[in-house]
């Protein structure tokens, strides 16, 4: 249930909860303070939409609640600058072996199912989560992780991958 949106409620909730923000994002030096400020700002509106008071003390739902949002962009910030040191550390680019392609494409589809050649080409090839496979193919999420698992087996087979 949404509830409507009133300023002097949200100000003063924010006044109560300035010191939690602060606090966790001093934990994260390679943030910026002012973005996690925002961000902290951005999770107290949504706490106080979607708090259930029979359910924890508003204060540790939104301690809860910024902690991980911190640690989701702590994260973001983690795989951004390991991608950005690849990108800059290779010296050597990627280019493609049609021949070589063809027959990898070709063995795949001796090798997958169609249903696993789904979850190759949405999670794989395209990035897509299992959710988003699952909506685009009108089934369930376990489904498409059965893909997933089967067509993990059959390639670490194929390949001869000890993972």
């Amino acid at each position: 249930m949404t509830l409507p949106f009133n300023p002097a409620t949200y100000e003063a909730k924010l006044d109560q909860c300035k010191r939690i923000i602060y606090k966790l994002a001093r934990n994260f030096p390679h943030l910026e303070d002012d973005e996690l400020y925002q961000e902290g700002k951005i999770v107290l509106y949504e706490c106080m939409q979607t708090y259930e008071e029979t359910r924890s003390a508003f204060s540790t739902y939104f301690y809860n609640k910024i902690t991980f949002r911190f640690l989701d962009l702590h994260r973001q910030h983690i795989r951004h600058a390991k991608i950005g040191y690849l990108c800059t550390s290779t010296t050597d680019t990627y280019v493609p072996i049609n021949s070589l392609d063809t027959i990898f494409n070709e063995d795949l589809h001796h090798l997958l199912t169609p249903n696993q050649l789904k979850w190759f080409d949405g999670h794989v090839i395209e990035g897509r989560t299992y959710k988003e496979i699952a909506a685009r193919e009108n089934t369930s999420i376990d489904a498409v992780k059965g893909w997933g698992r089967a067509a993990k087996s059959k390639l670490r087979t194929y390949l001869s991958i000890d993972n």
